[in-house]
């Protein structure tokens, strides 16, 4: 475990947490509910959790402690559509992080050496986490996080190939408009 200057982070983290907790997204919780089918109760876990990861994420920045948080998927579904709404995401990091909080998703995904360094940071952002709220970020499951999305996304991409309007998108594109009918 990483030894983190405690005392400095807790006292940062009051103020990061009131300019986070300051910026509000209804429409976007709104959309995750009655759009996307998120069961209100999680979605109000995924809000406390991104809000917590941004301003421990500022906190980071403030303090100059070299710690990228990688977020949970639960975190990173919140911040994917929080960005999608790129004028409130824009002045939000503007308000929060006087700049972009730009989002990298191919962290540990490049090669083997790129797996090994996600997995350091993410012990050291574990780490961080817990000395700033007292508890793990990320749990003990050891699974793969991206099993379920793998799974929704095979599922929707079988039904969209299976669906008639897919069949006539497909032909328009690789055959003669002539032959079409």
């Amino acid at each position: 475990m990483q030894v983190f200057p405690q005392e400095r982070i807790l006292a940062s983290l009051q103020e990061a947490q009131v300019q986070v907790n300051s910026r509000d997204i209804p429409l976007q919780k709104r959309k995750m509910v009655e759009v996307f089918g998120w069961h209100e109760d999680v979605v109000n876990v995924m809000e406390k959790q991104y809000r917590k990861f941004l301003a421990l994420s500022k906190v980071l920045d403030t303090c100059s402690i070299d710690v990228k948080i990688a977020p949970t998927r639960l975190i990173d579904e919140f911040w994917h559509l929080h960005i999608m709404d790129t004028e409130k995401y824009h002045d939000d990091c503007a308000a929060v992080f006087n700049g972009y909080f730009h989002h990298y998703p191919y962290f540990g995904f490049v090669d083997d050496a790129d797996v090994a360094s996600w997995r350091h940071a993410s012990a050291a952002a574990n780490d961080v986490w817990k000395v700033a709220y007292g508890e793990d970020l990320y749990g003990d499951d050891d699974g793969d996080a991206y099993d379920m999305d793998r799974q929704f996304h095979n599922e929707m991409s079988a039904a969209i190939l299976a669906s008639p309007g897919f069949a006539v998108a497909r032909c328009r594109t690789q055959c003669k408009p002539v032959k079409c009918k």
